[in-house]
Parts: C-alpha cells; sequence; structure tokens
C-alpha cells in the first residue's frame, strides 16, 4: 500500500514554489476499484471508479515528520453499501492532487444492519513542505481548524499551529475557606514548579507533622504578651492547646491576645 502525488499535484507543487501561491485541497474522493486492488500510478487523473466524494476535514502536517502531510475525511452513515480499496484528494481546481490505495473496507448502512461513519486517514509525503503551502477549503460541515481550549485556572490554549504546554494559571482560582473530608487539596511544589495532589487527612497531617520542612509546623508559640501568655505547641501531629480556667479566689479575663490572671476581691469572705 502506498500513496502517492500525481504528475499534476507535483506540477502545481512546483507552480506554489515558485510563485509563492497556496495549493487549495478541498475533497476527498473513494473508490472500490471495480472489485480489485489499486495499484496506484502518478499519471492518473482520476480514480479507477469513484464512489463517494466527500468534503476534507483536515489537512495538516505530522508533528514528527514535516514532509508528510496527512488528509482526513469522514464518510457518513447514510452512504454506501461500498468497498473502500482506493483514495484521491481532489484540489480546488477539481484535479486528482493525490492518490493512494487503501485496504479493502466495508461502508455498511442501516439497512444491512451496520449504521456507521466511516473516517479515511491517508498521508502524502511531499518532498518540500517547508515551501508549499496548503490550505483545507472550508466548508459549512467542516472544521477548517482545531483549537484546545482552557477552563478555569488554566493557561496554554490556542491553536495547533504551535506545541503547546498547559500551567495552573493560580491568580484565577477560588480561593476555599475549609477542606471537607472528601476534598483533594493540589500543592505546587516550588523546588520543580510541579503539581502533586494531597488528600485532606495527609495535609492536615503533614502541618502538624513537625521535622522542619517548609509549610509544617514545627515547634511551639506564645499567643499573647507577658507573663501571662499562652502557650500552643505541637505533640505528634497533634496541635495542643492550652486554657487557663478561674477558679475560687483566681480571676481570668482577656484582651485581644492576653490573658490576665488575678486574685478575686476576698473582701467579702473574710468579714463574713
Amino acid at each position: 500500500m502506498g500513496a502517492l502525488v500525481t504528475l499534476t499535484g507535483q506540477g502545481k507543487i512546483t507552480d506554489a514554489i515558485a510563485n509563492g501561491t497556496d495549493i487549495d485541497l478541498s475533497r476527498m474522493v473513494v473508490g472500490d476499484g471495480l472489485g480489485n486492488a489499486v495499484a496506484p500510478t502518478e499519471i492518473m487523473t482520476e480514480l479507477v471508479n469513484e464512489v463517494y466524494d466527500v468534503q476534507l476535514s483536515s489537512v495538516a502536517r505530522d508533528a514528527q515528520n514535516a514532509n508528510w502531510l496527512i488528509a482526513e475525511a469522514t464518510i457518513p452513515e447514510a452512504a454506501g453499501p461500498f468497498t473502500v480499496r482506493e483514495v484521491g484528494l481532489i484540489d480546488g481546481d477539481g484535479d486528482l492532487f493525490a492518490v493512494a490505495d487503501y485496504p479493502a473496507t466495508e461502508k455498511f448502512t442501516a439497512a444491512q444492519g451496520i449504521a456507521t461513519a466511516l473516517t479515511v486517514r491517508i498521508i502524502i509525503v511531499v518532498s518540500d513542505t517547508a515551501n508549499v503551502s496548503i490550505l483545507l477549503s472550508p466548508s459549512d460541515n467542516v472544521v477548517a481548524s482545531r483549537r484546545v481550549d482552557t477552563g478555569s485556572g488554566l493557561t496554554g490554549g490556542g491553536d495547533f499551529t504551535q506545541d503547546r504546554t498547559h500551567a495552573i494559571d493560580w491568580s484565577t482560582l477560588d480561593t476555599e475557606d475549609t477542606a471537607e473530608d472528601t476534598d483533594t487539596i493540589a500543592v505546587r511544589k516550588a523546588s520543580d514548579g510541579s503539581h502533586v495532589q494531597m488528600a485532606r487527612e495527609d495535609f492536615f497531617a503533614g502541618l502538624g507533622g513537625g521535622g522542619g520542612g517548609g509549610g509544617s509546623i514545627a515547634g511551639g508559640a506564645n499567643v499573647g504578651d507577658g507573663a501571662g501568655s499562652v502557650y500552643k505547641g505541637v505533640s505528634g501531629t497533634k496541635l495542643q492547646f492550652r486554657k487557663i480556667k478561674a477558679s475560687p479566689g483566681v480571676s481570668v479575663t482577656t484582651s485581644g491576645d492576653n490573658v490576665m490572671v488575678g486574685l478575686a476581691d476576698m473582701a467579702a469572705e473574710l468579714t463574713a
């Protein structure tokens, strides 16, 4: 099996390079080879036996092979029945630009109990794609170009004219005040810019895990100031808080982060 550019197509490539013009591809034709396998030749101007003509859906250079042109079209469910054994590309002038043989593939219809669309893709090797601009004729039923549209919080969208790298745009993300038990938390590692996910329980366990690592609570601190401050500290993965309770003869008051402990007024008790 193979695909090749016809002599007509080769002449148009030469003219396009010499004059800086475009080659406009519009349609794909398929044939049944009159029931026989077809050996394509450069001198062909039409298929052995064309059975269907369909608008091209895409023509693009292969990402890994600069001289490969990949052409694709989809034959709708209603078309057929027939057997595809040969494929051709038709340019905007109606000429056979390229031709290829194709492994015998049945195109069934609903009447046969199998109603499916058939996507046909062929690869054409062109000697100089760098200086040839291949266009796809627009159609109301054809997507002439494809894009990657990113959702909320993502960057890196656009068309396929260049390589794309997606990243999280943190500035656009909503801020959450709480984390539910079933939530997964995304963490960006500043060391290498990668992203990881953590379960809620692991994230909060890491906060109290100590070890002196960045982002963890590795020690205690005082709340308030002076002799009345309250100490909070870490014990294993537990964040501990202590509180001062009032008792007979002792009063406890707070002002902001400050806790004041004082002696209660015992005068009434002493005079009773």
